[in-house]
């Protein structure tokens, strides 16, 4: 990856741990997760570039449609890959915490739901 193409990478990784959750709240509500149909509505709202929606996924997505998500992307979707990537660049955890859990792992919330 050049330069130019690794500041717009990390840009857009921080663009999402610091837009996605708010909007993500404030449309929906408080929940652990969130569908992707409205992942990929919070991303348009927030004016997040959707080639990196799979970030927003792996913030955000429920545990139930990881099988999906990994279907869609192929090898591009690795749930643990993906989190230590916005960790790295959103080390505070804020990145996940929409629903006031912050660095909630897929597994944290197998109960699903709001709260």
């Amino acid at each position: 990856m050049n330069l130019l193409a690794r500041f717009r990478h990390r840009a857009a990784l921080r663009a999402y741990a610091r837009k996605l959750g708010p909007v993500l709240r404030k449309r929906y509500g408080r929940s652990k997760t969130y569908t992707i149909d409205q992942i990929n509505a919070a991303c348009k709202q927030a004016g997040l570039r959707i080639d990196y929606v799979r970030y927003g996924y792996a913030m955000f997505v429920d545990p139930m449609e990881h099988r999906i998500l990994r279907r869609r992307f192929e090898k591009e979707y690795d749930y643990q890959a993906l989190k230590a990537e916005v960790m790295e660049h959103e080390p505070s955890g804020s990145a996940f915490s929409a629903h006031g859990n912050p660095g909630a792992a897929p597994s944290d919330t197998a109960s699903g739901g709001t709260e």
